[in-house]
């Protein structure tokens, strides 16, 4: 029978740890999408897909533009554009309606993404129609939905 000695046996168990951490680390990157979400997530996905899709797949290369605004006390209205997008204009956001969706949903729509490195930035939409956010700058406002999409 072969002796191990304690250099062998440190060595093996720090390789084993670290086999342990990698797969830990790297298996929510790794797992399908179907394995990663509740069914009733799964299902709330489904629909955004077909309501908003162009919320979905975006170019990240160059970032990612969420515009937000707040269309009553508390309630906002959040869209996703590619860092490299132009972007709609104010008159497109405040007459046309910004298509959105909730934070909460927006916080589930974020989660199809890999966001590592990926530079987000958060575009405050001021509106005509009341909103607490009139009261205040728009770099309170840009961390308060920051905030809210876990972006902090």
């Amino acid at each position: 029978m072969k002796k191990w000695n304690k250099k062998k046996a440190a060595a093996l168990l720090f390789a084993g740890v670290a086999l342990v951490a990698a797969v830990l680390l790297l298996a929510p990157r790794l797992l399908p999408e179907k394995t990663r979400y509740t069914p009733e997530e799964k299902q709330r996905l489904e629909i955004f897909r077909e309501r908003v899709p162009d919320f979905f797949g975006l170019d990240t290369e160059a970032g990612l533009k969420i515009y937000a605004n707040e269309r009553y006390r508390d309630k906002h209205v959040i869209a996703f554009f590619s860092g490299d997008a132009p972007g709609p204009d104010r008159d497109e956001l405040l007459y046309h309606g910004l298509r959105g969706v909730t934070p909460e949903d927006a916080r589930l729509i974020l989660s199809t993404y890999d966001l590592s490195g990926v530079k987000i930035t958060v575009i405050p939409v001021r509106g005509p129609m009341y909103s607490s956010y009139r009261g205040s700058d728009d770099a309170t406002y840009v961390r308060q939905i920051r905030k809210l999409l876990n972006l902090e």
